[in-house]
């Protein structure tokens, strides 16, 4: 599958900066999301669902850094459709959700800038 740019955020008055946007079935992102989930997890049906590498990644690295299933998060974000904050509050709320969202969304990023690069 073809990836798409999107446009990054940029300077003010700055043009954006165009990224590849990987799909989340895409070989190298599933060999990397495989190290992320837990053993003997079907990293095909863990990507399923998923719009792009970037959210299935982000949701990886939240499961790990958080210990909350996998399986659980992405029911709660694709199926129940709430935020991936909201869904990490409502599985261990003594946590800081923003926190925990924005190191899963950095993990990930960086990790994809490594393997699209």
């Amino acid at each position: 599958a073809a990836t798409a740019p999107a446009a990054t955020p940029a300077a003010p008055g700055a043009a954006p900066r165009l990224e590849r946007v990987l799909p989340a079935s895409s070989p190298p992102v599933r060999q990397h999301a495989k190290r992320l989930l837990n053993d003997g997890a079907d990293v095909t049906l863990a990507a399923d669902g998923f719009h792009n590498a970037r959210q299935l990644m982000t949701v990886a690295y939240a499961a790990r850094n958080t210990e909350i299933p996998f399986v659980l998060l992405k029911h709660r974000v694709l199926t129940e459709r709430m935020s991936l904050g909201r869904a990490i509050r409502e599985s261990r709320p003594e946590l800081d959700e923003a926190a925990e969202v924005t190191r899963a969304r950095a993990e990930a990023k960086a990790d994809l800038a490594r393997i699209s690069s």
